[in-house]
């Protein structure tokens, strides 16, 4: 029996609709809820975490399953979900295996990226965390900038 809350598989990372929708307003809400699934794992994993209008969750999917040191961030992959779910905005979330949630250039070029392509879509990107072994990094916290 799953006891995740969400309804994210944590192992199999299946998107499911959720019945009882949160407000995730914080990154520390938004580590909860992805922390499980992403902080063991033994390859990088792309989470997509779609929220309406007023920062309830929809759905978490996972759109890229990588190597040990890197996953594909496409924005097609990413905007697919966000679009099929009808989501006003989303979060982006994925682990470093190496348990270090610091950013590589990779990742905060293909935020950035990410963002841009929200802004043609009108799908607002509000955070791209990075999990770590017991520890998150928030790109929205740490380097504002990016979402600008």
């Amino acid at each position: 029996m799953n006891t995740y809350p969400y309804h994210v598989q944590p192992r199999l990372f299946e998107a499911r609709k959720l019945y009882h929708p949160e407000t995730l307003t914080t990154p520390k809400q938004l580590y909860n809820l992805v922390r499980e699934p992403l902080e063991d794992a033994e390859q990088e994993h792309l989470l997509v975490v779609c929220l309406t209008a007023k920062a309830s969750l929809v759905t978490v999917e996972c759109v890229s399953k990588g190597t040990l040191t890197c996953t594909m961030m496409h924005p097609r992959d990413v905007f697919r979900t966000a679009i099929r779910e009808n989501a006003s905005a989303i979060a982006l979330a994925h682990n470093h295996p190496s348990g270090d949630p610091e950013p590589s250039r990779e990742d905060l070029s293909g935020t950035e990226r990410i963002v841009r392509a929200g802004r043609l879509l009108d799908v607002a990107v509000v955070d791209h965390l990075i999990i770590g072994r017991n520890a998150y990094i928030s790109l929205a916290e740490s380097r504002p900038d990016l979402f600008r």
